[in-house]
């Protein structure tokens, strides 16, 4: 898998563009991903990604983080080996 964020953000596997979906959610995988290997709290992602209208935006983070895993995980041979990257903890999530 090539993940590419210089530019516009584009994920690619198998020679194949993978959907990340609206800009919301490319905005929310693109977060985990500058943070590679660190968690990224729930509080930090919300704010990150509404600002001061994110109260009451939990469950959309909960949708996002949803079909990212369904984007990724469709397109890899072995979908536990890629749905392990986005990795949900108890404060946050990890790519």
């Amino acid at each position: 898998m090539r993940f590419r964020i210089l530019g516009p953000l584009e994920v690619e596997a198998d020679d194949e563009l993978i959907d990340l979906g609206p800009k919301k959610q490319r905005s929310l995988f693109t977060l985990l991903l500058i943070n590679h290997n660190r968690v990224v709290s729930t509080d930090q992602i919300l704010d990150e990604l509404w600002g001061e209208d994110a109260e009451g935006k939990e469950n959309a983070l909960w949708v996002y983080v949803s079909r990212l895993r369904n984007a990724l995980g469709n397109t890899a041979q072995d979908s536990m080996l890629v749905e392990a990257k986005l990795i949900c903890l108890l404060n946050g999530f990890r790519i």
